[in-house]
This record gives structure tokens, sequence and C-alpha cells, in this order.
């Protein structure tokens, strides 16, 4: 709900999500926009939230017309019906149009799993988050439920943003359904960048055997489906660091260039060394005692909101309480994500030739604990040839791929792609701050 100042612009709902887009995380953004010439009080001068109307279709979604040729909504056929409650359910929306887009509307990655467990449940039908990317629509994505069941969907390569084609980034988030929030990522990077994601929810729950060198593998040959020859880019963060390191030695040994190696606060050993839990306690009293009582309690009251967050199991928290109803999608996806995670940890890089670029997040009150590593490579170094280039961003690890860090973050890749180079890095790391980090 919003009043607008007498003299002020007044804005179109897809202008106001473009720019809290570029300021907020998609979850923040709000689902609907309603312009009131006050806001209700209350007799004591207080906010009526009772008072408050509901939004209308328009301020709900896009400034575009309906779905009609007049302009206005049609019902559409039994999919597609059926898919429009599926939506208005999870978004908490309603009359939403057929060609209104997913992520538009407020869409995110936990959003997409309830959307894609609801059609498991009601039609049987069992997709990837990255059906959101190929149909960002109820139109499309009912077109998509009415495809062959048999056609091929396990290729890995999920594209975000077309581009100009000319130096496509291949990306790998990690979690399966992290990839939704990489629109955020592509935003940033600018139209022209192509960016390409390597979907680990690709690979299924009772694939035999799988390895990180497995995994590398085939994300290799969906790739040169894209792309036939290199210079390759690639980059991952967090889980799927590793699993780009093992892409650009397979391509390396099989005589293929790689201009981007990027590492995206992933170390060696896969996770940092933590202190002992008192020590933790200690060191974050420590902090708040710095505090004022005001800053003090939001500073505890966020380590709780943490601790709730990061100390359940991380695929079980996904399917908890009223969030997601446990379909046989959500169990084959914790499944997989499970056997992904143990093809993770079992993975031992071994040294590669070429330049590496790590970025390191650097900030969030998670890492007051943490044990800071002599080698601020986190052990890469020892393994690249070809040196370390080492960028870091003032942020937490799990806010590196939410605005408005994004834009720092596709700053560095940029910089790193427009050299459009295939040779070695320097012999010696070298640690630079990317700016106007938030």
């Amino acid at each position: 709900y919003l009043v607008w100042k007498r003299d002020a612009e007044r804005l179109g709902v897809g202008e106001l999500r473009a720019a809290l887009a570029e300021r907020l995380p998609s979850f923040m953004i709000p689902a609907a926009f309603v312009p009131l010439d006050a806001l209700p009080l209350t007799p004591n001068g207080k906010l009526d939230r009772v008072a408050l109307p509901a939004p209308s279709a328009g301020e709900r979604h896009t400034d575009s017309a309906g779905d009609g040729p007049d302009g206005g909504h049609h019902d559409g056929d039994a999919i597609e019906r059926e898919l429009r409650a599926i939506w208005e359910s999870a978004l908490g929306l309603s009359g939403i149009s057929l060609d209104a887009d997913f992520f538009e509307l407020g869409g995110h990655s936990m959003l997409a799993v309830r959307v894609l467990a609801e059609v498991d449940r009601r039609m049987g039908r069992q997709l990837r988050t990255a059906s959101f990317f190929q149909a960002p629509t109820i139109r499309r994505f009912a077109a998509l439920l009415r495809e062959d069941a048999e056609r091929d969907t396990r290729n890995c390569v999920v594209t975000v943003q077309p581009g100009d084609g000319t130096r496509p980034l291949f990306f790998v988030s990690g979690w399966g359904g992290q990839l939704i929030i990489l629109n955020e990522l592509a935003k940033a990077l600018g139209p022209a960048q192509s960016l390409h994601v390597l979907d680990t929810g690709a690979f299924g729950a009772d694939d035999p055997g799988l390895t990180i060198e497995s995994v590398a593998a085939r994300m290799i040959e969906d790739m040169r489906r894209v792309q036939p020859s290199g210079p390759y880019r690639v980059a991952g963060y967090s889980m799927g660091g590793k699993i780009v390191h093992e892409i650009a030695q397979q391509l390396n040994q099989s005589g293929e260039q790689v201009a981007l190696l990027a590492l995206l606060d992933c170390n060696v050993s896969g996770k940092r060394r933590r202190r002992s839990a008192p020590v933790r306690v200690l060191l974050h009293l420590r902090e708040a005692s710095r505090m004022t009582p005001a800053q003090m309690v939001s500073y505890l009251a966020g380590r709780a909101r943490w601790m709730v967050r990061h100390l359940l199991p991380r695929e079980r928290a996904l399917f908890e309480g009223d969030v997601v109803e446990e379909t046989a999608l959500t169990r084959a996806m914790e499944r997989s994500a499970r056997r992904m995670l143990a093809a993770w940890n079992a993975y031992r890089p071994r040294p590669y030739p070429g330049r590496v670029l790590l970025v390191r997040a650097e900030g969030g009150e998670h890492l007051v604990g943490a044990i800071q590593d002599s080698d601020p490579t986190f052990g890469w170094a020892a393994l690249s040839g070809g040196g370390v280039e080492l960028r870091s961003m003032r942020c937490a690890h799990n806010r590196m791929l939410h605005a408005p860090h994004t834009a720092a973050l596709a700053r560095i890749l940029a910089d790193a792609i427009g050299r459009d180079e295939a040779s070695p890095a320097r012999p010696a790391a070298r640690h630079e701050r990317a700016e106007a980090d938030a």
C-alpha cells in the first residue's frame, strides 16, 4: 500500500518492481502495489489494517493487458485452469493472467518448489525448478505439461538469459532450487551477457555411481550443444565451485581453452573451520557488549534467526511444516540433494594448470566464530598452476547471489569476462575488494 506525494511522478507496477529489484532480493518485493489517497486510520490515529482494500488484478501483477483478444481474461483449458489455481494458491494472488511472469509476480525458489510439488500431487507430473526459465507463464507452463512426457528432460543446461551469444557464461549454483535466484545476476550482468545454468537438478535420485567427475562429464556434453568449442567460461557458487573446477579440469585435459574459472566463496575442504560452541558464544557476547541496547537486541535476535535456519538439516527444512506438502517429487529432490552432497564431500580437487578467480564473501554475523584461514585463497593457490586472483565482497555467503550484492558480483565477473583471455593467471594471488556492496 502506498501514498504518492502530491508532486511525485506516479510509476506503474512494472517500474516499481524494476526499481525495487535493484535493491531487494526477489522474495522481498511486494506481490501487489495498491495506491491510496491516504492510509486509513483508527480513531486512535493508528493504521487501520482492516480498512485496507484488497488488491485489484492490475495492482497485483503488471501493467500489460489480459489474456483474451479484447484485453480481458479467459479461463483457458483444463490444464491452464488447474495451473492457475496452483499458482494463485502458492503466490497468494487471484486472477493471475495466463501470460503473467512467475518472477514478476514475486516468485522465488521456495514458491517454485511449492508449485512443482502441487503439480506433482494434482497432475502427476514431476518437473525441475529449471522449468520456470523455460516456461515462466501459466500459458507456457501448460504447453510444457502437454508435451511428450518422454522428451529429453535431462539436459543440464538451462538458459537464464540468451544474450548475444558471443562469450557465454556457464554457472553452477549448487542446490537445484538456488538457480531461480540467478535471474537477479542475469539482470545485473546486462542483457548482452549470455548466462546458462548447469542444473544439478538434472541428476535424479537414482542415477547410478554419482560422482563429481561424472556430473562434470555430463555437464560438458550439454555445454557443447550450446558452445561446441572453447574458450569456455565457467563459474560456481558454494557447492558449485568444486563442480566447475572439475569441469575446467576435464575441458583442459581434452585440449579446450578455459578463459575463466571463477569460484564463488568455495574452498578446497568444502567448509570453514569453526571454533567450539562455547568460544563462539563468548565471541558473540563480546560483539554485543560493544553495542547500544537497541543494537544488542537486534543483533542477538538475528543470531537466533540464523540458528533456526542453519542448524536444521537444510534439505529437511525445505519440506517441513506448511511450506511445501511432501510428495514423490519432494522426496526425490531430497534424495537427490543428499546424493549430490555425498559426492561433493567425497570429491578431492586435483591440481589445475590454469588461473582461478576466487571471490570471497567477507561479511555477515555468522563469521564471528570462524577461524580465520592463514591461506586467504582457501587452499586453491596450492592447486592452481596459473595462480589465484582473489576478490572479495562485503556480504554474507548466503547473500552473494541476492540483490543488492549481485551488482558487485556482476562487476567482478564482467571484468573477468571482458579480458577474454585463456592464459594462465599471475603466479601470485592478488586481493581486491569489490566496491559499492552494501
